[in-house]
């Protein structure tokens, strides 16, 4: 079917789901959680961390709470840039920081070692990804470009039918998202998203569900001021661990906590500012490299915890995040080069989407996000105990140890509110 702009392709839907419930280790040796710094080459360090950071400064302009999974949307975008050519690959390579790593012959297999590495079985909580593509029945795909996606992305290939019955596939589609995300991410995309012009999508999915190494006692929890938006003093639940070790960091500007999850491979790192009304600030100065330099100072020690119980859900259209960040043609019917794809000028992504959810309590946390992506033709003294006290605004994000790869990030602004 052609329109005035083409024949139309949905090329990407990234789908992540992550549950967490998890306890934190103990770390009496001292020394600092590892750092992506330390290891070269490094997908995250490179890559994924940057940008996540690019992705909060353009996310983070609209008021409130967020949250939203970096890797899931660099997965995503990773394999659309498996079919770019041209400009399009260019603007991508430089947006998404992969011109750091090399060639495409470089990044794929990048990616598929990341993939690899958290769909590991031998892990004392659940973490799993996958990915899928649904085609269109009898378009031309390239050969090649099918099994690049399948080779370093293990990716499932299911037909669809989208030119006589696209809704249908969005039904199909949105089922496997639920699926893959434990029922947390429902309808990524809306009614009437999906037309007959779609021929692809992919979706990346990945779940975690763990438990804090040390879980917080239920009856400890009190209601108390959180200071939402600064200065709106709310009533809500605080949990508490008094006395227990965390990895801990603090200067003038901020302090850090990380809460290792059980098997000590992820944790959750917060970012508190030292002032009730100092996120604003903290996030304007806040770089990947300035966040590896927290990463890496935090050091265990006695720190008496005071966190929110918390649920939020984002959702998001990228489209326009990612085009002011550089993918400028990858949007624009007749610009697009995705020729890797099916050896046409036709394609360009139409719809970018992003859904996320999380929610901490005294277990742990669990979170889920889907993104989806559419394309048409056309310095503390050690052993003194610290106080840490979020009853305001902070950011946090979910790291795995291994490879420092940020997989989830937001910030809480009101725990009153999803």
């Amino acid at each position: 079917m052609l329109t005035r702009h083409g024949r139309k392709i949905l090329v990407l839907v990234g789908a992540i789901g992550l549950g967490c419930i998890a306890m934190l280790k103990p770390n009496l040796s001292g020394k600092s959680l590892p750092s992506a710094a330390d290891k070269s080459p490094s997908l995250a360090r490179e890559a994924i961390n940057p940008l996540a950071f690019d992705l909060y400064r353009e996310l983070g302009k609209r008021p409130g709470n967020l949250f939203y999974s970096p890797y899931s949307i660099g997965t995503a975008l990773a394999m659309v840039y498996a079919g770019a050519r041209g400009d399009t690959a260019r603007e991508m390579a430089q947006t998404m920081h992969l011109d750091r790593l090399g060639t495409p012959d470089t990044v794929h297999p990048a990616f598929g070692q990341l993939v690899a590495s958290l769909q590991r079985a031998d892990r004392p909580y659940e973490l799993s990804t996958a990915n899928a593509l649904w085609l269109q029945e009898g378009y031309p795909f390239r050969r090649e470009y099918v099994q690049t996606i399948a080779q370093y992305y293990r990716g499932q290939l299911f037909p669809a039918s989208f030119t006589s019955a696209p809704e249908q596939a969005r039904l199909r589609i949105n089922q496997w998202v639920e699926e893959q995300t434990k029922q947390r991410i429902k309808e990524l995309f809306k009614p009437g998203t999906l037309d007959p012009d779609i021929r692809l999508v992919l979706v990346n999915a990945i779940y975690f569900k763990g438990t804090w190494a040390k879980q917080f006692d239920a009856k400890l929890t009190k209601e108390e001021v959180f200071y939402a938006e600064g200065r709106r003093p709310v009533r809500t639940p605080m949990m508490r661990l008094l006395d227990e070790r965390w990895l801990y960091f603090e200067d003038e500007r901020l302090q850090a906590l990380a809460m290792p999850y059980k098997g000590n491979e992820l944790s959750m790192v917060i970012l508190l500012p030292r002032r009730r009304d100092g996120l604003a600030d903290l996030e304007q100065a806040l770089t990947w490299e300035e966040w590896n330099k927290v990463y890496r100072a935090l050091r265990s020690r006695p720190v008496q915890v005071s966190i929110p119980r918390f649920r939020l859900l984002s959702e998001f259209s990228l489209k326009d995040t990612l085009m002011e960040l550089g993918m400028k043609s990858l949007f624009v019917p007749g610009q697009a080069d995705l020729s890797g794809i099916d050896d046409t000028r036709k394609l360009f992504v139409s719809v970018a989407v992003h859904k996320a959810f999380v929610e901490v309590n005294e277990k742990g946390t669990e979170a889920a996000a889907a993104t989806g992506i559419g394309v048409k033709v056309t310095s503390v003294q050690p052993f003194e105990p610290a106080v840490f006290v979020a009853d305001h605004p902070f950011l946090f994000a979910i790291v795995e140890r291994q490879s420092g790869a940020l997989l989830f990030m937001g910030r809480l602004v009101s725990p009153d509110k999803e």
